[in-house]
């Protein structure tokens, strides 16, 4: 049937691309944004983030190998030093030319594409198209989806990033789907004992600007809303493409848990999570117990508790890639299968093109969010950013499905994370130290003992140091771990031994 609605633009969009605050702004940043390899670096001297393709125009070597020029701000192509500025892409320096100049019938072939770039509520974002194909036009930044909370100075949030080996369309699917929580997030977030009917339903049109729905009768999906039963509210709201979040409600509390999905290519996009909340402060938000409260005044820090204030002084003083730890667990709870969850919705043809109404069997109310999702990427999105997936992609499609592969948190996040990354690096760094060291005391020790000048309190000393090298060594090494790989199999599939199942 042709599409007689308006569709959307996936590239005339401000897309978010990382967290500021743990992108390195020492180094360039390679991402891929709809199927385009694109560079972003922070510009020092004009304190700005620049984006522009990764691709020198000399020949083709991506600028994200080079490096940031301290003197200029400029990003330098690795192979042959050709560097350009970021607000238009222009090409300052051609080492091969006479005084490195570039010549007026060069500037326009030696100029790489250019997009628009803007920070809002920490996030990085670029907008879809070029700033040539623009005319140097730069798009609002009214238009970029933000999220509604985040207005609250006092607000702490919680953010993560991960590039999943699955398309945009299947994380929407996932992140729009509140009943699948208590069972592929049990033993992380979630319990089984949790689970219940899900009776959705649209609180408004799917448009091109999305939807929004909520719940049609209260149910205990969580201890937090079974002590209000009755008295919870409930919103989910799609703001397409890229936003989406779940609000849930009570006299005492609301959380937030809010989502973007990029497409990067297709078969793999990256999401940016956000968890925002406040400390509950006992002498001006006496109706709060934690969470974002949205029923009170925000209260200036200053007007806050001290035991408010301390409780925020030591959460902001945990390093990111802690948190971050945690919060790839439950990412890894869902990487696990979504990939091969797509697979298998490819039809024999090799397309999704109407393929998840054949293939799904969905009788309850708990999908009618993932339903009207792809029923809006059918009307509006042109079955997806990059269109229904082919059997082209069925290869890779079949290479992510691999446990290696779908819990590699190393490639998907470490890396692209600066504060995993330096934590990363420093158990790197250590690791070999202490084992050395280990080994130096233990020989050490056995020679003293051997020679037999060594005291009983010696060795107990040399015994304790080497025990408490080993644990060091053992604690680095399961933090390598976690930085690099997820678990598997998932928590969720763990032997509770001497429990009552599905009630960790």
């Amino acid at each position: 049937m042709v599409n007689t609605y308006k569709s959307i633009d996936w590239q005339a969009q401000w897309w978010p691309i990382a967290f500021e605050s743990v992108t390195d702004k020492t180094r360039p940043y390679p991402f891929e944004l709809l199927s385009i390899p694109i560079v972003i670096w922070w510009d020092n001297h004009v304190k700005r983030w620049n984006a522009v393709k990764d691709a020198c125009p000399h020949r083709l070597a991506p600028l994200s190998e080079g490096r940031i020029d301290p003197s200029t701000g400029c990003i330098e192509c690795p192979y042959h030093g050709w560097t350009f500025e970021g607000k238009l892409g222009k090409c300052t320096r051609i080492p091969q030319l006479e005084d490195g100049e570039v010549p007026p019938e060069a500037r326009t072939a030696a100029t790489v594409a250019a997009y628009p770039t803007t920070i809002a509520q920490g996030i990085i974002w670029v907008w879809g198209q070029s700033l040539q194909s623009l005319c140097g036009r730069t798009p609002s930044v009214d238009l970029i989806p933000l999220c509604p909370p985040l207005v609250d100075e006092d607000l702490i949030c919680l953010d993560v990033s991960r590039d999943v080996p699955y398309s945009y369309e299947q994380a929407k699917e996932n992140l729009l789907d509140p009943s699948h929580v208590p069972f592929t997030h049990h033993a992380t977030i979630g319990r089984r004992s949790y689970a219940s009917p899900v009776p959705l339903k649209l609180t408004s049109e799917v448009t091109l600007a999305g939807f929004q729905g909520t719940w049609e009768r209260n149910v205990p999906a969580s201890p937090m809303t079974k002590k209000h039963l009755g008295r919870v509210e409930r919103e989910t709201l799609f703001n397409a493409p890229s936003y989406m979040h779940h609000l849930i409600s009570t006299p005492e509390v609301s959380t937030w848990t809010v989502t973007y999905a990029t497409p990067s290519r297709p078969g793999q996009c990256r999401i940016l999570a956000r968890f925002p909340f406040k400390f509950p402060d006992p002498v001006t938000d006496t109706n709060s117990l934690g969470g974002f409260n949205t029923t009170s005044p925000a209260s200036p820090l200053r007007g806050r508790s001290w035991a408010s204030r301390l409780r925020r002084a030591i959460f902001l003083s945990i390093p990111d890639w802690m948190q971050h730890l945690q919060q790839n667990r439950v990412l890894d709870d869902d990487n696990i299968f979504l990939a091969v969850q797509e697979r298998r919705l490819l039809d024999p043809a090799g397309s999704t093109s109407a393929s998840w109404s054949k293939r799904y069997y969905m009788p309850t109310k708990a999908d009618l969010f993932v339903a009207q999702f792809r029923r809006w990427i059918d009307t509006y999105g042109k079955g997806g950013p990059f269109g229904p997936l082919t059997a082209d992609a069925l290869e890779e499609l079949d290479y992510k499905t691999l446990p290696d592969v779908l819990l590699d948190r190393y490639h998907q996040h470490t890396r692209h994370c600066a504060s995993c990354s330096r934590a990363l690096a420093f158990v790197r760094r250590w690791k070999p130290r202490i084992l050395g060291a280990g080994l130096l005391i233990g020989t050490l020790g056995k020679r003293l003992l051997d020679v037999k000048l060594t005291s009983n309190r010696s060795e107990v000393v040399v015994v304790a140091l080497i025990g408490l090298l080993a644990v060091s060594w053992k604690q680095l090494s399961r933090i390598e771990g976690d930085l690099t790989r997820g678990p598997y199999p998932p928590p969720r599939n763990a032997v509770e031994s001497g429990r009552k199942h599905g009630n960790l």
